[in-house]
């Protein structure tokens, strides 16, 4: 395996940012890759309040360009833009970013989460309901993964006594998995969710 030592340039304001990153090479059919380590937020790549953040990008000539910036946060996230005719574009958010959220969740008596994550703009959420009498049980969903719009979840019952147990497995008003049953369920029950956010 071959390591390559990447350039780290240390920004102190966007401008000082957006002068590097429009000149990082002036020599035609070249690619290149650096680092930037910033200590304050900057509103092309919002993230957070800096961080460290990985840039590659390719020079095909003066006119034309493109960019690829990846943040090292939690959610990792990676920005493009591209040059067409000598203008730069906006940066825009690719989406293409994966990060888990199981831990997040408060702890609940009834329901456990055992997988959360949140990939290319999609949330996934997988837990289970642990025996429990017959009622209502409800978990808040960390804000920043909120679905946009109610969701309904398929559920699997491990148990042929725990069939017809449920009412209903659904994200209410978009910020809480309700879990509604009409007895009792001897068996763990098994849900999970997927929604864009």
């Amino acid at each position: 395996m071959t390591e390559l030592l990447i350039p780290n340039i240390a920004i102190n304001n966007e401008d000082e940012l957006m002068a590097y990153l429009d000149n990082i090479t002036d020599t035609d059919e070249t690619w290149y890759r650096r680092t930037f380590g910033l200590n304050i937020a900057v509103s092309i790549w919002p993230v957070g309040g800096g961080g460290v953040y990985y840039v590659e990008g390719y020079r095909t000539s003066e006119k034309y360009e493109w960019q690829k910036a990846m943040s090292y946060g939690d959610p990792i996230r990676c920005f493009m833009r591209s040059k067409r005719n000598g203008v730069w574009s906006g940066w825009t958010d690719t989406g293409f970013y994966y990060a888990e959220f199981t831990n997040r969740f408060e702890a609940s008596p009834n329901i456990v989460i055992s997988k959360a994550y949140i990939r290319n703009r999609m949330v996934f959420i997988m837990g289970y309901l642990v025996p429990s009498p017959a009622g209502a049980y409800r978990l808040l969903i960390p804000s920043v993964y909120r679905p946009l719009y109610n969701a309904v979840a398929p559920h699997h019952v491990s148990n042929s006594v725990d069939v017809g147990c449920v009412s209903a497995i659904y994200i209410e008003s978009a910020s809480t998995i309700a879990i509604w049953t009409n007895r009792a369920n001897v068996a763990n029950i098994t849900f999970s969710f997927l929604y864009p956010i």
